[in-house]
């Protein structure tokens, strides 16, 4: 079934960037003196527009709260709750009496600013003529949003809060006569004085301190919604309201407003009428340890008497949600001071087991700004108030900096310790700084890390800040969490406001000297950082970093805004990535999306957290109305085209530019019903001001509960509801769908309609409403002709296809023909059949015909592609049947003696087209000679005996198919007097070695019979590992062999050398390679027996003090193994020394270096 309306609307007088105004104040348990009979107050009021609505107010299924300035808190036969315009509280009793009591107010010196003021508003009198008559309390009835008193002698009255007061009312039924006049009579309230006012609209009640209250704005109707004359007036011991009643129809209808006084000292309800009650806020812990958690709202702009000292109030929990009665007060006495701009949970500072918070004051001390902390106290009947209004700790700006501006907390150098992170917009000239104070043991350090704005240009560095655990880091690992800094005004050429934001991880060196990372946004004018968030939205543990960019400028429009999300690292090691991971563009035009970001904790209930924008000048059905989207988290994180919820302010009934969206939050699960809730605050709604007008801006915020993902038409709907857009699902979120909407199981194959005419027997299938559809085919199938069902009235039919329909394939008749595919007609005659269609045969020549596309090929890419007699063109990729020229080839240059015969070869020439060829060669240089056979390919002749440097012969071949002549090509014959003889090589070289060793062999045994200069080539014929060689072109040739050879290895080294003509025949050279001592030769024997032999022990054994080879010594120990390091030792003693000494000595035996000569 459908949820109720699952929100709670909360009035203010300038709710600004609305704070979490929780209002699950009301809770309607019954008390002996409470009933459900109908009173006569709820008989229907006059509908003049200035009068109120009068009644049962209380729905039959309450909502989840309702605003602080609407509700009461209700036990055992008592109401109470805080009447902010008056800074009092009132309290009602069973017995019908009402009393006013200060709110508990002191100022941050601890002291009590307020007396304990207490007016007493008594069970009036009735005087009818001359007639004075007491009314007897009958019943008290505690409704949702007001108290209700019947009395005796036909009078009612009610109670109700107002933004500015006390809003009473009185009903009086016609007396046993008919009087002229009626007075509702109340005993002077001792010891306060009353004046009257000169027009008799309003009495004003003042103590010896200037504290006291106004009855105003008098009101008086009669069952015909006439307005009656009437008037306060004051008797020596009494005074009350004295009613023309002559000629009156009743009920009269008493309709008068208790306010603050505008004469008392702390400057009354009008001054503070723009007080922005709810401007900031949050649910801070559990302050008094009563295992509820409590709201700390501000108002800054709190005057009394310092103009905009600004105060905060403190509202406990309860098993009801938050009460109405504000605990106590705390002042700044700053002139101005805004206290309350910034308020963030602090945990348990002081370890006493009860939350502690801190307050921004940016405009305190000159505009310096001040960041305070206050702990939590238990709260006693000796001791009720649950915050010790002495900061804890507080942190002053120096100069114009506006210490306060933004907080955030958290333990930024993983000591578990809570820090404490402020900004300073105006630093600067407004280049901002942020201050992070390190927590300790005893509080907090004194002087704080600073990071100051390095641009100096204006960009109000620090504007929004927000914490997280951006990089991943666990608590087992010493999780250090992470900040987030924007300046949204940050310029990269002058005033662009582009803005950026700034990341620094938590670290233990407390190093914020830098930023880990950095965005700067790309768009003048854009603003990034105008809000910041941090959430896990796809449940990785880290959190992904939320950037709203209000202004920003994109497809639909100017200033219409976008959030862009940068997914957390699961590495301490990584680092966020310089794209966004999701860009959440705006959904409408000029909407300002992104003006507000915030984690609003697991509103479904299924592991991630969720997302709230704002967008508070969206316009859908009233200009500017605002709006507010949900996107819930998944595995995947959110899908930014896909919002699960969208409220509006026209749809809460707001009127134009209320502001709705500036200000979103999270709330926690207030109502204990496992669905995180959330808020969306409208800083500039109207709210009626009880007596029929409106106080204009003065702010409402909208509390919406948390529920299974199932959204639709608009609301939440419950488990097991039908989706009303789809019949196949239902709400079940524990299946974990991300919307909440389950498809409905195949297997109960549950019957639906989906509204085709052409299916039978429909059922849901896959969450889908699906049909068998009616089998229409024809019988015997037709290529151009379908049989269908027609979905006007569900019969089956034939219809011609439509002229892009193919037919027939298109195919290749022959190696050169082709026939295209043909195409249906389309049936023009429209009489329910077609005709193919198909084309005629197409010559392919010179190309053949595609077989695998059954069309003519159009290019090439080889002969295969080309018809016989053609050829494939490779610079045009066409087929071409033109004659190509032949190639001629030479054959191989020669080298041949004197008086030898030499035979030519032109065999290789070819001709592509594969004609035959003719041969014609030519002598182009050195000792002439005559060919045999000239004309063939393959010519020859007499080697002549060469002339002295002369003994190079070239010819030159031409080759023709019958068309054309081949380019020539030429082939050189070089006649030498004798023949070459091959060198021979030799290899001298030790023939045993030890893995680490270096040796040299020698190839200078190596001879040429001709006395040819040699050039050598040296390689490895077998052996492994592989050892390390030196030049393998040398006379010489080093090789080094490996450590870690555990057995005896034979290898062999090749060498051949050439003359210049002529390779000698390779010859091998053997070496067999025994294990080192210090190689690891089997598995007994163990690790390395220590450390190298260390520093030199003196001159004797060959190196010098500094551990190198001594420059005489026979051979270098730099080729060998030995570790002859620069590490730094601890000095031995003498007789390690001596050890060392021995060691290295034997080593440099060891590690020799054998050379050939």
């Amino acid at each position: 079934m459908k949820l109720t309306n699952h929100r709670w609307e909360i009035a203010s007088l300038s709710v600004g960037a609305l704070a979490l105004l929780l209002a699950a104040s009301c809770g309607n348990q019954d008390t002996p003196e409470t009933t459900t009979r109908k009173s006569k107050i709820e008989v229907d009021p006059p509908s003049e527009v200035t009068k109120p609505v009068i009644g049962d107010t209380r729905p039959a299924t309450p909502k989840f709260g309702h605003g602080i300035f609407e509700g009461f808190d209700f036990e055992a036969g008592r109401a109470s709750a805080t009447l902010l315009g008056t800074s009092f509280d009132a309290h009602f009793s069973s017995t019908g009496l009402v009393h006013l009591n200060a709110t508990p107010t002191y100022s941050t010196d601890g002291v009590a600013k307020r007396e304990d003021v207490r007016f007493e508003i008594p069970v009036p009198a009735l005087q009818v003529g001359a007639r004075t008559i007491p009314l007897e309390l009958q019943h008290v009835d505690f409704r949702g949003v007001r108290v209700e008193h019947e009395y005796t002698q036909g009078v009612s009255a009610f109670y109700e809060r107002t933004p500015r007061g006390l809003k009473q009312g009185f009903y009086i039924d016609k007396p046993s006569s008919s009087p002229d006049t009626i007075r509702l009579q109340f005993r002077n309230p001792n010891p306060f004085h009353a004046e009257l006012g000169s027009d008799g609209k309003s009495v004003t009640f003042i103590d010896e301190n200037g504290h006291g209250f106004s009855w105003d704005e008098l009101h008086v109707f009669d069952a015909n919604d006439d307005p009656i004359d009437s008037s306060f007036y004051l008797d020596e011991d009494s005074y009350g309201i004295q009613i023309d009643a002559s000629g009156a129809e009743y009920p009269l209808y008493v309709d008068p407003l208790l306010v603050g006084s505008s004469v008392q000292l702390d400057a009354g309800a009008d001054a503070n009428a723009e007080a922005n009650f709810g401007y900031n806020g949050a649910i801070v812990g559990d302050l008094n340890n009563d295992g509820f958690d409590d709201l700390v709202v501000s108002e800054p702009y709190y005057t009394n008497p310092e103009t905009e000292e600004g105060r905060i109030l403190i509202f406990l929990g309860s098993a009801n949600g938050v009460q109405a009665t504000a605990n106590m007060a705390i002042e700044s006495d700053q002139n101005p001071g805004r206290m309350g701009w910034s308020i963030e949970p602090v945990g348990d500072i002081n370890g006493d087991g009860m939350a502690d918070f801190a307050v921004g004051s940016p405009y305190a001390n000159s505009y310096a700004g001040k960041a305070q902390i206050f702990l939590g106290s238990a709260t006693t009947s000796s001791s009720p108030q649950a915050v010790i209004p002495t900061p804890y700790a507080e942190f002053d700006g120096t100069g114009v900096v506006a210490y306060g501006w933004s907080l955030a907390s958290g333990d930024f150098d993983c000591d578990g310790h809570t820090d404490l992170a402020t900004s300073g917009i105006a630093a600067d000239n407004f280049s901002g700084e942020v201050a992070i104070y390190f927590g300790n043991a005893n509080g907090f350090d004194a002087t704080p890390t600073v990071y100051s704005s390095p641009t100096g240009s204006g960009e109000r560095l620090g504007t929004t800040l927000a914490a997280g655990n951006f990089n991943g880091d666990s608590e087992a690992s010493g999780s250090c969490d992470d900040i987030l800094v924007g300046a949204p005004q940050f310029d990269s050429s002058p005033n662009d406001d582009l803005g950026r934001v700034l990341l620094f991880l938590g670290n233990s060196t407390r190093t914020f000297s830098q930023p880990d990372w950095e965005y700067n946004g790309a768009q003048a004018g854009s603003r990034n950082g105008t809000a910041l968030a941090a959430a896990d939205l796809n449940g990785d543990g880290s959190d992904e970093v939320i950037i709203g960019a209000s202004l920003y400028d994109g497809n639909l429009s100017l200033d219409e805004g976008r959030v862009l999300i940068f997914d957390g690292v699961s590495s301490t090691g990584s680092s966020l990535a310089s794209t966004p991971s999701a860009i959440i563009s705006a959904f409408s035009a000029a909407e300002r999306f992104g003006v507000s970001t915030a984690n609003v904790g697991d509103v479904n209930a299924d592991g991630y957290d969720d997302l709230l924008v704002g967008a508070y000048r969206h316009t859908d059905t009233v200009t500017r109305e605002g709006a507010a989207y949900l996107f819930l988290g998944s595995a995947s994180g959110i899908t930014p085209s896909n919002y699960t919820w969208k409220q509006t302010g026209g749809s809460e009934g707001l009127n134009s530019f209320n502001e709705y969206g500036l200000a979103v939050n999270g709330m926690g699960d207030t109502n204990n019903d496992g669905y995180d809730d959330f808020f969306v605050g409208a800083n500039r709604a109207a709210i009626p001001d009880g007596q029929g007008g409106t106080i204009t801006q003065a702010g409402k915020a909208f509390v919406y509960s948390g529920a299974p993902t199932c959204y639709a038409d608009g609301q939440f709907w419950s488990d097991g509801a039908e989706n009303p857009n789809n019949p196949c699902q239902v709400c079940d979120a524990s299946q974990g769908s991300t919307t909440g909407w389950t498809n409905v199981a195949d297997s109960l194959m549950k019957s639906c309609n989906d509204e085709d005419l052409c299916t039978e027997s429909d059922v849901c299938v896959g969450g889908v409403c699906t049909g068998t559809t009616k089998d229409c085919s024809l019988t015997t199938p037709e290529a151009c002709t379908e049989g269908f069902c027609d979905p006007a009235d569900g019969l089956c039919k034939t219809r011609g296809l439509a002229a892009t329909t193919e037919c027939a394939a298109a195919t290749c008749v022959s190696d050169t023909e082709a026939v295209a595919a043909g195409y249906c007609d389309g049936d023009p005659d429209e009489d329910g059949a077609g005709m193919c269609l198909v084309p005629t045969v197409e010559d392919c020549a010179p190309f053949k015909c595609h077989s695998g596309q059954g069309a003519c090929r159009t290019s090439c890419t080889n002969d295969g592609h080309c018809a016989d007699g053609a050829w494939c063109d490779p610079m045009s990729n066409q087929c071409s049947t033109d004659n190509r020229a032949p190639e001629a080839d030479a054959g191989s240059d020669q080298v041949t003696t004197a008086g030898d015969t030499v035979i030519l070869d032109g065999t290789a020439s070819s001709d592509p087209d594969g004609d035959d060829l003719t041969y014609v060669w030519s002598h182009e240089g050195g000792e002439p000679v005559t060919l045999t056979d000239g004309d063939t390919a393959t010519p020859s002749f007499t080697a002549p005996e060469p002339a002295p440097g002369n003994n190079l012969i070239t010819f030159q071949l031409v080759v023709n198919d019958g068309e054309s002549s081949s380019a020539p090509d030429t082939v050189t014959v070089l006649v030498q007097n004798q023949p070459n003889e091959a060198p021979t090589a030799a290899i001298d070289g030790p023939t045993e070695a030890v893995a680490g060793e270096t040796i040299t062999l020698s190839g200078t045994g190596s001879s040429d019979p001709d006395g040819d200069s040699l050039t050598y080539s040296w390689s490895v014929a077998s052996g492994q590992p592989t050892p390390d060689l030196g030049d393998t072109t040398g006379e010489e040739f080093e090789v080094r062999f490996r450590n870690g050879i555990t057995e005896e290895t034979t290898y062999t080294f090749r060498l051949v050398v050439n003359d210049g003509s002529a390779n000698s025949a390779p010859v091998l050279h053997d070496v067999t390679v025994q294990p080192g001592s210090g190689d690891d030769v089997g598995p007994d024997a163990g690790p390395d027996a220590g450390p190298d032999a260390g520093p030199d022990a003196g001159d004797d054994i060959g190196f010098e003090d500094v551990g190198q080879p001594i420059d005489n010594n026979a051979g270098d120990l730099s080729g060998s193994s030995c570790a002859c390091t620069n590490v730094q030792h601890e000095e031995p003693t003498a007789p390690v020394w001596l050890l060392g000494a021995a060691l290295l000595g034997g080593a440099a035996l060891w590690r020799r270096r054998r050379w050939i000569g």
